[in-house]
């Protein structure tokens, strides 16, 4: 169950980069203080959606079941826009260009739901 888990660990850190990139591109956001970015996003989110992605994927149950879809979708949606807040709060992080928080959530929300669709494809694959 690790490569896959770590496979999806790599989707979702490719897929942030894509998107933090294209949203600061846009000028709907900005992140401050790290000490070394690839392009726009900080390494250290790199790396945060790597390992966190992975070992989100290992805790995921066997099979499809929609409501847990939908509420760990909630959960991550929530605590992703409240840990975006936190970093606009410490400087380092900013919205701009009418994004807010409520933008965030909706993002991290399909951005979960992305993922476990991705998870039960690569796991069905493996399978095979």
């Amino acid at each position: 169950r690790l490569y896959p888990a770590v496979l999806l660990g790599l989707f979702l850190m490719v897929f942030d980069w894509a998107v933090e990139n294209s949203g600061a591109v846009l000028g709907f956001w900005n992140t401050y203080r790290s000490q070394l970015f690839v392009w726009n996003v900080p390494i250290e989110i790199m790396l945060l959606c790597f390992m966190g992605g992975t070992a989100w994927a290992m805790h995921l149950p066997k099979k499809l079941n929609k409501s847990f879809v939908y509420i760990d979708s909630l959960i991550f949606a929530f605590f992703g826009a409240l840990g975006e807040y936190l970093l606009i709060q410490n400087n380092l992080m900013s919205y701009s260009n009418g994004w807010t928080s409520a933008h965030a959530f909706l993002g991290y929300y399909l951005t979960w739901l992305i993922l476990f669709g991705v998870w039960y494809t690569v796991v069905k694959k493996m399978k095979a």
